[in-house]
């Protein structure tokens, strides 16, 4: 028997908030029925979601552990880097079961010569570029398993 629990209390809220800027009740933002899921309200992180990880209590399932399979949904987007000068952030949300991070920049789509490299199991990375247009995506790896790959993402420096 599966039963679904959704987050129903914060616990730690880092340098988390919500999609007005909020730091109060995170929880009430992700905790939708799977019938109901909106994009219109969300969590995000700070530039930096590494250091400052958010922590959610579960709801009480109906029955206890043991008596069936728990089921905890999680969506997650990226969000589009953040361009500084010439150092740019890129940042990007976790990937269940992911040990490591491609991070893929070039000056074309498809074309990752900038940089294309394994930036460990971290979820952001600073790069110095010149000015221009770069586009850029992550690939999640676990061992030698593509996990995921992200859409392509554009900055402009």
């Amino acid at each position: 028997m599966a039963q679904w629990v959704v987050p129903s209390a914060d616990v730690t809220d880092g340098g988390w908030a919500t999609q007005t800027g909020s730091q109060v009740d995170l929880f009430d933002q992700v905790n939708e029925d799977q019938a109901a899921i909106s994009d219109a309200d969300y969590i995000q992180s700070s530039l930096y979601p590494i250091e400052d990880p958010v922590r959610l209590l579960l709801s009480t399932p109906a029955y206890p552990p043991g008596s069936g399979t728990l089921r905890l949904w999680i969506r997650a987007a990226w969000i589009i880097p953040a361009a500084t000068g010439t150092d740019v952030a890129f940042v990007w949300d976790a990937v269940v079961d992911a040990t490591r991070y491609v991070l893929l920049v070039g000056p074309a789509p498809d074309t990752y010569t900038t940089f294309n490299a394994d930036v460990g199991n971290y979820l952001t990375h600073t790069l110095n570029l010149d000015p221009g247009t770069y586009h850029s995506r992550v690939q999640a790896w676990n061992g030698a398993i593509l996990l995921d790959t992200t859409a392509e993402q554009d900055v402009t420096v």
